[in-house]
């Protein structure tokens, strides 16, 4: 069956559209013995673990096994959804996340994480042809390097980084800015966008691990503990975010698939 997560609710004109982000679920009766053949979508498989609960595993499409896939548990969320109730629990690589349906957006918790404040790399302003005004980072060596942009930077003309990146950082890199009402597409108030070619991710669609990472960071900013943003891919995603009591929710609107782009 094929989803995408984090689409924008259609309307006439909307420049740019939103798909979100594919995925392609196969439901299993017990933990796969090998992972699905390739296909040109991320590919997740699930299995019911009890009533209200399921293993979810991952893979992008040249055939890595992804440790926290976003977009593929909120496919999966929404599989197990029209089967049990508004809410549950998906593991995944050994990490519980809840998951709840509110008003047509399906929601998942992640333990919140913290950035803190580093200086910007040279190399960024080589590689995105822009100079951040502020960097951070989140997790270990290879986790997250966040670097905020300046208000009238255009994400869309950003230089993808591409495999370069791999020589000057271990990190997933995003890069993200604040919007003013006046400069809001889909009613966000931040954009980002998302490269990991360390992880065989040269630029995700709708990346909700990266939303986490996004909404620890304007946290930390002073922009609230809610907050909706667009991420510019070309195929582009909605994501919108809540931080409470120690977890951040990350929620989207997920829909049938009707592009089957699988092998």
């Amino acid at each position: 069956r094929q989803l995408r997560a984090f689409t924008a609710d259609p309307h006439p004109g909307a420049t740019p559209p939103v798909r979100g982000n594919p995925c392609l679920i196969h439901l299993a009766d017990a933990p796969p013995d090998s992972p699905p053949a390739p296909a040109a979508i991320t590919q997740c498989m699930t299995w019911a673990q009890a009533p209200g609960r399921a293993e979810v595993r991952c893979w992008t499409p040249t055939g890595k096994e992804i440790g926290l896939c976003g977009h593929g548990l909120l496919c999966c969320a929404h599989y197990w959804r029209e089967q049990w109730d508004n809410h549950g629990v998906l593991q995944m690589n050994g990490m519980d996340v809840h998951w709840e349906n509110r008003d047509g957006i399906d929601w998942l918790a992640f333990p919140s994480l913290e950035t803190r404040l580093c200086e910007a790399p040279a190399w960024a302003t080589r590689l995105l042809g822009e100079t951040p005004s502020q960097a951070a980072e989140a997790g270990p060596g290879n986790g997250y390097l966040v670097l905020e942009m300046p208000a009238t930077c255009d994400l869309v003309s950003l230089t993808a980084p591409g495999a370069a990146l791999e020589s000057h950082t271990l990190r997933s890199l995003i890069v993200t800015r604040q919007v003013s009402d006046a400069d809001s597409l889909h009613g966000e108030s931040v954009q980002y966008r998302y490269f990991a070619p360390q992880h065989g991710v040269p630029e995700d669609t709708a990346t909700g691990s990266a939303m986490r990472v996004v909404a620890a960071y304007w946290l930390g900013r002073g922009a609230g503990n809610e907050l909706r943003a667009l991420q510019r891919s070309a195929e582009g995603g909605w994501l919108a975010s809540r931080v409470e009591n120690g977890r951040t929710w990350i929620g989207g609107r997920v829909v049938e698939d009707d592009g089957m782009e699988a092998a």
